[in-house]
């Protein structure tokens, strides 16, 4: 998106942190942003936010961007319940039975119940649309100081619950350019008969 803030980026005329905020909101009771830029902008929303800045800092690692992991465990660190439902800002379809579908393993036997779940949309497993248990935040900060970035391989190594989830495929779009975001605009743009 050319270096800008996703979450500020327009969409449909709103920003994308709206669309993603209106859709979660709903299905959670405390909301945390994680965010590295446009603070202010973003505590306006009435939510908790948190800077993975420190920890990048604190570990003497670059700050440029490090993906989704520092901000997750930037998240993680301040969750007070026993799990957070992890979801990126680059998806204003998110779904809005996400959550209830996260948490249909813990209905199950608590001992064959994953410390993570995630949802496979047909195509992929999506780490970025998970519930994750707070004592994994552990894990992955180990992860990360060992200098590993990719989530999807840390996921894997938890053993993760996977809700098959084909019907929620269109839900998990997430716009990485402008060429995305115009492209899913349009589609949802009644058409002029």
């Amino acid at each position: 998106m050319g270096g800008k803030d996703k979450g500020w980026i327009s969409f449909n005329q709103q920003p994308l942190i709206t669309h993603v905020l209106s859709r979660l909101s709903p299905q959670v009771t405390r909301v945390i942003i994680s965010a590295n830029r446009e603070l202010d902008r973003y505590k306006s929303l009435g939510a908790l936010v948190v800077v993975d800045e420190e920890f990048r800092n604190k570990n003497n690692i670059n700050p440029s961007f490090q993906g989704p992991i520092s901000g997750i465990i930037a998240a993680l660190r301040q969750v007070t319940t026993s799990h957070a439902v992890i979801v990126p800002v680059d998806a204003p379809l998110l779904p809005e039975s996400l959550v209830k579908t996260l948490l249909e393993p813990l209905s199950m036997p608590e001992s064959s119940v994953s410390p993570l779940t995630l949802i496979n949309d047909g195509e992929r497993t999506q780490p970025l649309f998970g519930l994750y248990k707070q004592s994994l935040l552990r894990s992955l900060e180990e992860y990360y100081q060992a200098g590993n970035r990719r989530l999807m391989e840390w996921c894997c190594l938890q053993s993760p619950h996977i809700i098959q989830a084909p019907q929620l495929q269109s839900s998990f779009i997430n716009l990485n350019s402008q060429e995305n975001l115009s492209a899913l605009e349009s589609s949802l743009k009644p058409s002029n008969r």
